[in-house]
């Protein structure tokens, strides 16, 4: 990480003091600027290798500037910087070029682990850039970032096989696999690199809004619409539209994108000239479509049309063998992002990472790890890891039988036994009040008295599910 200059964008003073303190705080260093013009001419005499860019700035505003850069420089790595409020701004950012955004008000590790992403993704790209041959980067690209297990050889394999081609394709795998990490590897070795990749969770957009926000709407087509809006499809333009959790469609949904990749064309609520669509569409799901296809909850000929080619993500526990590669992988992370010289696990606690099923996969872990390197003093100890909060009581005696009392002063303190019961008691409401709106994560939102992006970030973390809360 030496050596790397990340340049912060934004008009707002403290934003740029808070976001300098942050990123030196883990050895990045960092160039700051106060408008879009002055951030071009710093890229032109001193380049940075990425860009935290405010989209909200007086005179030339963070869309315009992420245009003029694009002109200039065309593969250079952007976050933008954007309100809670303003999301479909950024995604629109997304489909000019930049990598991905974040919202204010910011959390520090997520600006961390974003800009990692990021600049890891912008070094991989330039290797298959300047390699002939696809496959020794293809094959780097997921062995780097999941493992080396014989699971993930095939699913490598798999990926430069179907890489280059405009194939539609299923990601299926359970929640925190990383399929999304899978869905950019084949965007990233494909003819279609240089244009956007846009995800869209379909589990995280309320029902009422998922179809304006796919195909758009022309002004007045609706009560609110007091302008035209391009949908995620138009964003995806020329580029990979990445459709997560793609089985939380309704069933008005599923029929009108099976016309859409019918036709490779969408007609914007309101509008009656339809559009042309350039994309290759990748959908991914937690669930096996098949079998969500013979219990009536997905459409037979939406699932045969998406399904030119299909790719498994093995769950955690069923490639163990990965487990230590990646939990050392997050602790350099986190030791990074912390600035702590951490020596690594102790065996005790390597055992207890073994030992345990990893019901939120590969997102589990990589909490669980970061979570124990805050704690950790010199070396990752079992007291420090926390492999309690998907079980009950009866399970988590079944897994760890020597472990009488959860809470045995000798292993945690006072602090850490507090944090862990509210982290439970907190787990247990949210599945209450998911069960009580039938996985309705929108009214469980208004109910929990917090903003949907929010519980949604909850939801994923702890590895809930929602739709084991459908009738």
């Amino acid at each position: 990480m030496e050596g790397k200059k990340i340049l912060v964008v934004d008009d707002e003073q403290d934003i740029r003091s808070l976001l300098q303190i942050i990123l030196e705080a883990s050895g990045f260093e960092a160039l700051t600027a106060s408008s879009g013009r002055q951030a071009l001419d710093c890229i032109a005499q001193n380049p940075p290798q990425l860009m935290l860019l405010d989209l909200k700035m007086p005179k030339m505003d963070g869309m315009q500037t992420l245009r003029e850069l694009k002109k200039v420089v065309p593969n250079f790595p952007v976050i933008i910087i954007t309100a809670y409020g303003d999301v479909r701004s950024a995604v629109e950012c997304m489909r000019l070029g930049a990598y991905d955004y974040i919202t204010k008000p910011f959390d520090n590790a997520e600006i961390i682990l974003t800009i990692n992403k990021a600049l890891e993704l912008q070094r991989l790209k330039n290797e298959v850039r300047r390699g002939s041959d696809l496959s020794s980067p293809g094959k780097d690209l997921i062995f780097k970032l999941m493992g080396n297990n014989d699971q993930i050889k095939r699913l490598a394999e798999d990926i430069q096989r179907v890489a280059p081609t405009d194939y539609t394709i299923i990601i299926q795998g359970e929640t925190g696999t990383g399929k999304e990490l899978v869905a950019r590897s084949i965007h990233c070795l494909s003819q279609r690199t240089q244009k956007p990749f846009v995800p869209v969770d379909c589990s995280a957009v309320p029902e009422t809004l998922i179809e304006s926000e796919l195909f758009g709407y022309q002004k007045g087509a609706f009560t609110g619409a007091n302008r035209d809006r391009e949908g995620y499809f138009q964003l995806a333009q020329g580029g990979t539209f990445f459709l997560d959790e793609i089985s939380n469609l309704s069933d008005a949904v599923q029929a009108k994108l099976l016309r859409t990749l019918q036709e490779r064309e969408i007609t914007p609520l309101g509008k009656k000239q339809p559009i042309k669509l350039d994309m290759r569409i990748i959908a991914a799901s937690n669930t096996i479509l098949e079998e969500e296809v013979r219990k009536g909850r997905f459409r037979p000929d939406l699932f045969h049309r998406l399904n030119e080619f299909t790719l498994n993500v093995p769950p955690l526990r069923e490639r163990k063998g990965d487990l230590l590669f990646l939990a050392h992988r997050f602790l350099d992370e986190a030791k990074e992002e912390l600035q702590k010289g951490l020596h690594g696990f102790s065996q005790e606690a390597i055992a207890r990472l073994y030992q345990y099923d990893y019901p939120g996969n590969v997102r589990e872990l990589r909490n669980m790890v970061r979570r124990a390197a805050l704690l950790a003093e010199d070396i990752i100890g079992p007291q420090d890891l926390d492999l309690s909060i998907n079980y009950s009581e009866d399970e988590r005696y079944m897994l760890y039988p020597v472990e009488e009392d959860p809470f045995s002063p000798q292993d945690y303190s006072l602090k850490e036994a507090v944090r862990k019961t509210a982290q439970e008691v907190e787990i247990k409401l949210i599945r209450e009040v998911l069960s009580s709106t039938k996985g309705n994560a929108s009214k469980a939102a208004k109910i929990l008295k917090i903003d949907y992006k929010t519980l949604h970030n909850k939801i994923r973390s702890y590895g809930i599910m929602t739709k084991e809360f459908l009738p």
